[in-house]
Parts: structure tokens; C-alpha cells; sequence
């Protein structure tokens, strides 16, 4: 919580995943926001974590965008530990 905007929004989506929806991100500073938290995590606790994420223009296609960032999530833990991937 410390590394996220109050008027971003934090959801557990399973067991061990999360979802963060952030109003106003682009790419860049999306991919910032996770390289930051995961390092942070990896202070804490020692451990880092994988990560998938997508910007959704339109909110009506939240679902997609939810399939798609987690489409990607399990496309890096397949070929890494702890890195993060984005697509648009």
C-alpha cells in the first residue's frame, strides 16, 4: 500500500495473485510502479515475484484486460522468476 496512489485500487484475485487497477498509467510508469514493489517485497521478505500487466483504454473491457494481464503473468512464470512483463 505504500507504493500505490489512494485512488489506486488493490484485489486479491487468487490464492497468491493480486490485481492493481491504476487510473491514468501508461506503460512506463506502470512498469516503475511493479519494478518498485517488487523490490520492495524483496527487502521484506526475500523473495520476488512475477508479474503480468496491460493498459485497458476502455473500462467496458475490464474482463479482457483481466485475461490478458493474466495470460501474461503465466507466460513469465513459465520462463522466469520475479520479472515483470507489459503489453498494450
Amino acid at each position: 500500500m505504500r507504493n500505490i496512489r489512494r485512488e489506486d485500487k488493490p484485489f486479491r484475485y487468487g490464492g497468491d495473485e493480486f490485481v492493481l487497477i491504476f487510473d491514468s498509467i501508461n506503460n512506463e510508469n506502470l512498469f516503475d510502479i511493479i519494478f518498485r514493489i517488487n523490490n520492495e517485497f524483496e527487502k521484506e521478505t526475500g523473495y520476488t515475484f512475477s508479474s503480468g500487466g496491460t493498459i485497458c483504454k476502455e473500462s467496458s473491457k475490464i474482463y479482457q484486460c483481466l485475461k490478458k494481464s493474466d495470460d501474461l503473468l503465466y507466460e513469465v512464470k513459465k520462463a522466469s522468476k520475479g520479472e515483470i512483463l507489459i503489453k498494450i
